[in-house]
């Protein structure tokens, strides 16, 4: 048997925290990850020769913290020179069948947080190095894979994902994010007035924020410190202008939505709003979430993903959001983010935000799988001439 906790340790420290000599790591982490997050501390506290703290937090209350010390602990001569913050997620705890009313869930912020689309704040600044990352457990694989499975199952269907079946795990995700770069940069250096994207049943132009930027791949902190907020690295977005959205799009995947399931979804955008929508199952669960305000109905978000990902192999919902962000090109309705924009200044709300630069905002976020093995994406330049980013569903660079 792979010892796929010791590999995964390893691509976490190195790769996702790229964690250094000096810093602070915390980890937060559910009963049932416990003795994972003991071990990442045992080794991480070798790494920073500083004392790492486990933070054991039971249905969403810290309970207890407890530090681990370098062997040497006569090394932590001096202060952190910098704090880095890992979140294990709770697939194991999680209430998978909440039993909430969707007429509550959208009049309650605590429950649009607990199933996943509320927005966080626009305005946020990335201070310190963190990652989200789920870790194998029996109640997980058993929801993915059904009532015989074991957890064992679990890392062996998600090795590749993760990059543990490589003989070097850390480099191949070093190339996997100069990959990502790579097309951050081509899309970044094109001028680009609007996206058109096009199948057999999806016809939709989504005009771009001027002065936003792509994002994706590793995130760097003003001061150039890099890291991976979550696994994997595929997806590439962008921010929609609110108001330059038309055209007809249908979902590709079912939506996990409010406690239940959209499936078949299509949609028909005027002037950047929702003016028609209709679903062969759940169609009232996008009344509702368009009622939450007036920018849910907006797109908040565009996000491009190469649908040969080793994700979009095995399932349309993993429940954890680093998988489900990057299982195909989605369009997400509702918030926008000040982090895309380029050079951004300092704005005194969200909606200060949105006046200024021509994005959405809303309480919500709320993603929509349009990604399909026949969708082409061509980017229309500010030139007036057009450049093919995706054919079938494949990125051309």
């Amino acid at each position: 048997m792979e010892d796929w906790k010791t590999k995964y340790s390893d691509v976490i420290i190195h790769s996702a925290l790229n964690l250094q000599e000096g810093e602070s790591l915390s980890i937060n982490t559910n009963p049932s990850t416990l003795d994972f997050a003991q071990q990442l501390a045992r080794i991480a506290c070798e790494i920073t020769l500083q004392q790492v703290n486990v933070v054991l937090v039971d249905h969403g209350i810290p309970k207890e913290v407890i530090p681990f010390h370098p062997l040497e602990n006569d090394q932590l001569s001096s202060g952190p020179t910098g704090f880095v913050l890992l979140r294990l997620d709770d697939t194991e705890e999680r209430e998978w069948n909440p039993q909430d009313a969707p007429e509550e869930i959208v009049r309650d912020m605590a429950l649009l947080q607990k199933h996943g689309i509320l927005c966080p704040p626009p305005l946020n600044r990335q201070v310190a190095p963190w990652a989200l990352l789920a870790v194998p457990g029996p109640v997980w694989a058993i929801k993915l894979l059904g009532q015989s499975a074991s957890e064992e199952d679990l890392w062996q269907l998600i090795s590749s994902t993760l990059k543990l079946n490589c003989l070097h795990p850390t480099e191949a995700w070093n190339d996997q994010a100069r990959l990502i770069q790579q097309r951050l940069d081509t899309l970044n250096g094109l001028q680009i007035d609007h996206l058109h994207f096009h199948d057999e049943e999806t016809d939709l132009k989504v005009g771009l924020v001027q002065g936003s930027h792509w994002r994706g791949g590793r995130q760097s902190l003003p001061n150039g410190r890099v890291f991976i907020p979550q696994f994997p690295l595929e997806r590439v977005s962008a921010l929609p202008a609110r108001n330059a959205v038309t055209g007809t799009v249908r979902s590709s995947k079912p939506i996990h939505l409010l406690g239940g399931i959209v499936e078949g979804a299509s949609f028909i955008f005027e002037q950047g709003r929702i003016v028609s929508h209709q679903a062969l199952k759940g169609d009232h669960l996008l009344d509702l979430l368009f009622s939450v305000d007036e920018g849910a109905s907006y797109l908040g978000e565009i996000t491009l993903i190469d649908e040969a990902n080793p994700l979009s192999a095995f399932s349309d919902f993993y429940g954890h959001s680093g998988f489900d962000d990057n299982l195909s090109t989605s369009m997400v309705f509702g918030g926008g983010d000040a982090l895309y924009i380029s050079e951004s200044p300092m704005f005194e709300s969200s909606q200060d935000l949105q006046k200024r630069t021509g994005c959405n905002t809303s309480d919500i976020h709320a993603p929509v799988k349009i990604g399909t093995r026949h969708l082409k994406v061509t980017a229309a330049l500010t030139d007036g001439s057009q450049q093919i980013i995706m054919e079938n569903g494949r990125f051309l660079f």
